[in-house]
């Protein structure tokens, strides 16, 4: 995967040598000494409505460094390098060593505007930060002052532009930070084992780390790692085990952050991170897709840097990568990449979607399915279902037996009669329109639109409003030893029930029914997958009988829609 991030960096201009997207949340402006919160604008739906909220901090591309508990970030740093803001026993030693490198820097490029910082922080004392800071309202994390561990970044008007600008992107500052980061790796020359170039090879750690995988750390996880004794072998330590170009490592990192920044080329589910994206033009996927397929389809599935694109038009990228990573304390697992054409994936996702609209037309996205086989996300192993949905839809692969007995497991125990349809679709996407080749396929499938029609009798009969009928009572026995239970249930319905006049109408649903299935042709037991389409039948069942008169088909029925 690593190597597919690096070529997919090539698509982009990278940010200098030494910069990474970081949050700051302080901003000083040296044209007027005065100190301003950073904002980031959030939308969220609330009630049906909505709403703008702000939320402290801004990402911006700025120096960073792989850092002991003492090594300052050029310029951009928290209030404890600035300022001496904290009670630590390295305060002292922060703001001594924040100060030797922006003197390094100034006589090194002499930038007049670097020069301002450096008096700004020279002439300001800890109680006028702080006593500024106090007034903007960004309360500090626990235990902290004001200003001790949010990081702060210094704006100067630009004379050209007549705009105000980071002084960290000044091109000489850039120059010398990117000069000073390389000094600070460990490198020696070998061939990186991923482009199989002679060059200069990193030997212990890699010059960065991903932020915001779910699981991981919040300062960072590493992307490949060496430094323990239980992943060294035959004589080899640190990144000897693998060695990979200082150029190869800062390419597919920033490869990463390059997918993370934009919703088009990233989504988290649970506890995992997919990333996706076309070997050109920058292409993702729409990311209204994960919430609303039939707005996606309609504005275009993959979309590039200039251009949005329809289902039925021909896409450019040969290759669509889909990549999952996952935080595991301080470092990344990438858990595995697959790659399809990007036509593929449209036609998979109209695949998603058509199979949906058997039941009903709602097309639904996927998180409405994933939570279908959980009585509690919070509380279960998700990362399977998750991966596999994901697969499914994109990727067009088949649903693993665990989410069929997971979606199967909640119908038993909820007596679930499918008023929404989520589960019934969700056990359609695990059949996935079977041929039926075997002969208790198709009686597994009669069985459930029997079993419904013998349901909606009693209610009927009897004028319930709840759904709890004798049927809804028996539907694991009914789905898994259909022999052992249909016969005393059937005759029970029959003789309580299907004589009302309420029930004529199903009696004769029912006739229509028996002319493909017998009671003497139920077997002793049903497989996994006879269990899916029992209770696909039911449903579809139950969809075609609340469709208004004029809307029914009475020979739609499984095999025909196949055939279709």
């Amino acid at each position: 995967m690593l190597a597919e991030l690096y070529q997919f960096s090539k698509q982009f201009q990278l940010p200098p040598v030494g910069y990474s997207t970081n949050t700051a949340v302080y901003r000083i402006d040296l044209e007027t000494s005065l100190i301003s919160l950073l904002q980031t604008k959030t939308i969220k739906t609330v009630k049906k409505e909505d709403r703008v909220f702000f939320k402290p901090g801004q990402k911006l591309i700025l120096p960073n460094l792989n850092r002991n508990s003492v090594a300052p970030l050029l310029i951009a740093d928290t209030g404890e390098y600035l300022f001496g803001i904290g009670s630590s026993k390295d305060t002292n030693k922060k703001v001594s060593r924040y100060l030797e490198l922006l003197q390094e820097c100034w006589q090194m490029t002499s930038d007049p505007v670097l020069e301002k910082v450096l008096k700004f922080i020279r002439e300001s004392s800890q109680k006028s930060i702080i006593s500024q800071l106090e007034t903007l309202g960004n309360k500090p994390q626990a235990g902290k002052k004001y200003g001790e561990s949010e990081r702060f970044v210094f704006y100067y008007q630009n004379p050209e532009t007549e705009q105000a600008e980071l002084v960290t992107n000044r091109p000489l500052i850039q120059k010398f930070w990117g000069k000073y980061f390389l000094s600070k790796q460990t490198i020696k020359a070998g061939k990186c084992i991923i482009t199989g170039e002679e060059t200069q090879v990193l030997t212990h750690i890699l010059p960065g780390k991903l932020k915001g995988i779910p699981g991981g750390q919040s300062t960072g996880c590493a992307i490949s790692s060496f430094d323990k004794s239980a992943y060294q072998s035959w004589g080899w330590d640190n990144c000897q085990n693998a060695p990979i170009g200082i150029n190869t490592a800062l390419g597919f990192l920033g490869g990463v952050e390059m997918l993370q920044s934009n919703p088009r080329h990233y989504h988290k589910l649970g506890n995992q991170m997919f990333v996706f994206w076309g070997d050109q033009n920058q292409e993702g996927i729409n990311p209204e897709f994960w919430q609303d397929v039939t707005a996606c389809r309609l504005k275009g599935l993959i979309q590039g840097i200039n251009t949005g694109k329809s289902l039925d038009t021909r896409h450019y990228s040969k290759k669509f990568y889909l990549g999952i990573l996952k935080g595991n304390k301080g470092r990344v697992a990438i858990n595995r990449i697959d790659s399809i054409s990007s036509d593929a994936i449209a036609d998979n996702v109209e695949h998603f979607c058509q199979l949906q609209q058997w039941f009903d037309n709602w097309t639904k996205p996927i998180w409405v399915f994933r939570k279908a086989a959980f009585f509690d996300i919070n509380k279960e192993h998700t990362e399977v279902i998750d991966t596999a949905l994901i697969q499914f839809a994109l990727l067009g692969k088949e649903l693993p037996q665990i989410y069929a007995k997971k979606m199967i497991d909640r119908i038993y125990a909820e007596q679930d009669t499918f008023e929404s349809f989520d589960r019934a679709k969700a056990l359609f996407f695990y059949t996935q329109h079977p041929n039926m080749n075997d002969p208790n396929d198709l009686i597994a499938y009669q069985l459930g639109r029997i079993t419904f029609l013998m349901h909606i009798a009693q209610m009927k009969a009897r004028k319930q409003t709840k759904e709890d009928t004798n049927v809804t009572r028996s539907l694991k026995t009914l789905s898994t030893t259909p022999s052992q239970v249909f016969g005393r249930l059937y005759q029970g319905c029959y003789a309580h029930h299907l004589l009302e006049e309420e029930t004529k109408y199903i009696k004769l649903l029912l006739d229509e029914e028996f002319r493909t299935i017998s009671p003497e042709d139920l077997p002793d037991n049903f497989t996994l997958r006879q269990q899916s389409l029992f209770f696909v039948g039911f449903a579809k069942k139950r969809a075609e009988y609340f469709l208004p008169k004029s809307g029914k088909n009475k020979d739609q029925d499984f095999n025909n829609n196949e055939e279709e």
